[in-house]
Order: C-alpha cells, then sequence, then structure tokens
C-alpha cells in the first residue's frame, strides 16, 4: 500500500476503471488510471506531488484510490473490495464467469490447433501387444493407417521411445536406444513411444463454448458441437479438453463423463480428484439423472415407450456399437413431445445406463435414427462412425441436464439451454 495526503491507493485488480474523482482533505483531484496522469482540479500543496509521482507510475496501472472517507466504508476490504468496486455475493458469480467466458474467446480465436505446430502424441503399448513387433503393434492398434504408412514413418524416425523411457534409461544407465527403430524391435505391455508429426494442423470445430456455472467443486459446460472431448485421430488441440486445461491453468479439470464429439449440451468437470472420486462413482452406479433432447426420422406411435437391446461390449465394423444379445446390459426411457409435418419428432430421452452411443443406438435399432447422425442412418443403413464438419447439418442429439449428488451430500441439478433444431413449430 502506498499513500499520499491521506489517500489509501487500493491494489485490487478485479476493475478496470477509467477517471475517478478523488477528495482528500485539502484538495480535490481527477486521477485518468488508464493515462497515468493526475490533474488537479485545486491548487496542489507541495505533498501532494508525491501523489502525482505514484500514480504515474507503471506499478499502478488499474488500481484505485481511496478517500479516507471510502477506507470507512463497510463495502471496503483491503486487498479485495472497495466502494467503487464492491459487489453483492448473488452478484459475483455472473462476473467471474462474464471474465473465464471473455478468456476463453481468446483462446478460441484462432482455435488452438489452426496454426501449423509441431505434435508429440503418445502410443501406449496395451498389456495384450507385449512382444509383439513394433511394426506388428501400431498396424494392429491403429488399422486405420495402412502397414507401408506406419513402415514410412518409422524409417523417417517419427516414431521414437517417449522421453520418459529415455529418462529411464539414463537413470539405469542403459545405452540409449538409436533412431530410426527397427520395425522388428519388439516391444512390451506397458512401453511408450511418442508420434511426431511436424508441421500438424487441424480440422476446425465448433468453438462456441460457454462455461454455464463454476464452483470450487464443479465446472458446467454448455459443449457445441462438432467438438472432441479427448486428443484422438486428427484432433489434439481442437478437444475440449485442451481448451479448458489452458482456460484453468495451472489445473486439469477431470471430466466427470463424455459427450460424443457431435454432441451437444451439458458437460460437468471436477475440479479435484477428491470431487471426481466422488462424482464418477455415481455414473457408473446409475444415480445420476441425465435427461437428452432429440430429433428422429420417423412418427413414433406411443407417447412413452423404451428400449433395452444389450449393447456390445466392442465396436464391430466401420467402429460402431451394435445390439448384441450376448452384450451389456442397456435401458433407454423415451417421451415423445412433438411430430412434425416433416416426417421427424422431437423426443425427450432418459437413458438407465451409460453404453457407447447408447442413445443413437437404441434409436437407430427401433426405427428411428437420429436426424444428422453420420454412422446410424435411416433405413437400418450405417457408416463410418466420423466427427461432423463445421457447415454440416447438426446430429440432433443435446444433453438437456443432469442432476446428482456434490460432494456434501447436496442434490445439484445443471441444465443448459435447448438448441433451435428442438423448436415444434419447424418445416
Amino acid at each position: 500500500m502506498n499513500s499520499a495526503a491521506g489517500i489509501r491507493i487500493s491494489q485490487h485488480m478485479s476493475i478496470e476503471p477509467d477517471i475517478q474523482a478523488v477528495t482528500t482533505d485539502r484538495s480535490s483531484l481527477a486521477v485518468d488510471i488508464a493515462a497515468h496522469k493526475v490533474v488537479a482540479l485545486d491548487d496542489l500543496e507541495p505533498r501532494h506531488q508525491q501523489l502525482r509521482a505514484i500514480v504515474a507510475s507503471s506499478k499502478l496501472r488499474g488500481t484505485i484510490l481511496l478517500s479516507p472517507k471510502d477506507q470507512q466504508s463497510e463495502n471496503h476490504v483491503a486487498g479485495k473490495s472497495c466502494p467503487l468496486c464492491f459487489k453483492e455475493p448473488t452478484d459475483q458469480p455472473a462476473d467471474r464467469l462474464q471474465q473465464r467466458n471473455a478468456q476463453l474467446k481468446s483462446i478460441i480465436s484462432p482455435l488452438p490447433g489452426k496454426e501449423p505446430y509441431f505434435n508429440k502424441r503418445p502410443l501406449n503399448v496395451p498389456a495384450r501387444f507385449d512382444g509383439y513387433p513394433l511394426i506388428d503393434f501400431l498396424a494392429e492398434w491403429h488399422p486405420q493407417v495402412p502397414r507401408e504408412d506406419w513402415l514410412a514413418r518409422i524409417k523417417c524416425s517419427r516414431i521414437v521411445p517417449s522421453q520418459r523411457c529415455v529418462r529411464r534409461r539414463r537413470r539405469m544407465k542403459s545405452p540409449a536406444e538409436s533412431v530410426p527403430l527397427s520395425p522388428e524391435r519388439n516391444v512390451r505391455g506397458g512401453e511408450q513411444f511418442e508420434h511426431l508429426l511436424p508441421g500438424t494442423t487441424e480440422p476446425d470445430v465448433n468453438g462456441d463454448i460457454h462455461i454455464v456455472f463454476e464452483d470450487d467443486q464443479f465446472i458446467v459446460v454448455n459443449k457445441p458441437a462438432p467438438l472432441p472431448l479427448h486428443p484422438s485421430g486428427r484432433f489434439n488441440r481442437n478437444t475440449l479438453q485442451y481448451i479448458l486445461n489452458e482456460l484453468y491453468r495451472p489445473e486439469q479439470p477431470l471430466l466427470a463423463h463424455r459427450l460424443d464429439a457431435n454432441t451437444s449440451g451439458v458437460l460437468l468437470l471436477c475440479r479435484r480428484r477428491s470431487v471426481a472420486k466422488l462424482i464418477q462413482p455415481q455414473f457408473e452406479n446409475r444415480t445420476v439423472r441425465k435427461t437428452y433432447l432429440a430429433r428422429v426420422h420417423g412418427h413414433p406411435v406411443h407417447e412413452h415407450f423404451q428400449c433395452d437391446a444389450p449393447i456390445a461390449s466392442l465396436p464391430g465394423d466401420r467402429g460402431l456399437r451394435l445390439i448384441d444379445s450376448d452384450g451389456q446390459a442397456a435401458k433407454t426411457k423415451f417421451q415423445l413431445l412433438a411430430r412434425l409435418e416433416n416426417g421427424t419428432a422431437i423426443l425427450q430421452v432418459s437413458p438407465l445406463t451409460g453404453r457407447t452411443n447408447q442413445i443413437r443406438l437404441h434409436l437407430w435399432h427401433l426405427g428411428f435414427p437420429i436426424v444428422g447422425d453420420p454412422a446410424y442412418l435411416p433405413g437400418g443403413q450405417s457408416a463410418e462412425n466420423t466427427t461432423l464438419s463445421i457447415g454440416d447439418a447438426p446430429m440432433c442429439l443435446h444433453a438437456l441436464s443432469l442432476s446428482l449428488h456434490d460432494r456434501d451430500g447436496e442434490s445439484r441439478e445443471f441444465s443448459v439451454p435447448a438448441p433451435a433444431w428442438s423448436e415444434t413449430k419447424q418445416n
């Protein structure tokens, strides 16, 4: 704290002042903080020259000068608030969200994966590939990449031991492994490699992310689509996890559940592992109530109906989950909200289990595929499950709300607005 002429200089940074009038017991000053100037309204005595020097200092950019009267206010808490910037407790969360979303815009404009960068993608060896030749592991673990391409990448030293493995070798005083690696080199379960991808650029995604709630336990996001959650395939930086890590750095928010890249809506993250350990079992034990909206092809006959067809535990052709009589138990309830003149319908959906692609697959199985779904198509047809491109028609599945219990056992419900495609007056 610095002071002159009985005036306290408040250092808290919660607002950006423009021009403030400051009254002392001897004279009045107009303080232009942004320009670092003090304009005399009365004659200044010599001691007020000190105030001019203090305000002119670059250290005071964004500060406020408080008079003795200001300092006596009940709204003055040293280092936290003053009468000029005081906010009622009910207003503070809204202001914090506004600031957070403003920071978010700076991260996604432009999208972080738009400019070329040197990308390192992890390649972790599952236990079932223990003893495999390197080339066989790569070709079987990522069959979407031709074997010849993997061989070329190994030869060009694009597949290398991870830095963690390199450091371990140094500690053990083992000889350094030369690159390029041999394609016939055997890998071990748990071993880690890095796939080096210089000059990486990523496909555009929908960056219209909104933080709708946060406290010391949770972050609630209105997730747009298309937007992948995790780094995978063509996406690394243009993912929700990467963007939120940048926004909340040094925190790394933990996803409590998942949404498909093409699914929009409410998404919950935990700010601490201790909270995640209490929340994630609620999803696993099916005690979290989730509500979705879906727009489907066709008009269901019944107002209320359900599907309990079991779902395969592993993906089949084209990477899709399919109905399997020996698969995992799954149950979804549906409520008809509207039948539209264009042959589609709006449904409210309540999944009672959380299998991969459960809602999409159950509706497809019942003959009411979701409008815009790139994989589960009308007429019982299917295609590769891909992330939609910007400009594609949306996949009409939206997570509307969820409710659970927080660490104190209190019931919490989070929701986001319904999307435009769910309006019942459509052509």
